[in-house]
């Protein structure tokens, strides 16, 4: 149905022009206002990233170096609180950039990592050998089986 049936009177044209008088304005008003929208949420986004950067440190490997792979799944049917977090320790083969890091997962099987999951393996794997060399490491006072009874008294 056109307006003028609804019982609308048609606009007259003073009133188109209060109307584009009016639009002009607040357009500009909502344009200010999104601009100061702005520029607070880039301050507020500088802010987070200062305060998230205080405890930031960046570690760097290098190559040849051995490193712990944060495990970030848990799997089905297992436990989060008793699972092991940490898997490795992997060698690292190739450094890309700062961030990224080609590990060596099994032999002939390598992926690429990001810095964050993983931290420094200070114990180079070949646990076996240490186990070996201190078990043939002798005390150097020999106890005999009277020390030990005196101590339990």
């Amino acid at each position: 149905m056109p307006v003028a049936q609804m019982g609308v009177p048609e606009e007259e044209p003073e009133d188109q022009d209060w109307v584009s008088s009016h639009i002009k304005p607040l357009a500009e008003r909502l344009g200010e206002a999104f601009d100061v929208v702005r520029r607070q949420n880039k301050i507020g986004m500088l802010r987070q990233k200062i305060q998230y950067d205080k405890n930031t440190k960046l570690v760097t490997f290098s190559e040849g170096d051995y490193i712990y792979l944060k495990e970030m799944t848990v799997g089905v049917g297992k436990s989060k609180k008793f699972r092991n977090k940490w898997r490795g320790p992997y060698l690292i083969t190739r450094r890309f950039s700062y961030l990224n890091y080609q590990i060596q997962i099994k032999s002939g099987k390598y992926t690429t990592v990001n810095v964050n999951p993983i931290k420094k393996c200070h114990k180079l794997p070949g646990k076996a050998k240490d186990i070996k060399n201190r078990a043939s490491i002798t005390p150097e006072r020999n106890f005999s089986d009277d020390d030990w009874n005196d101590s339990d008294n």
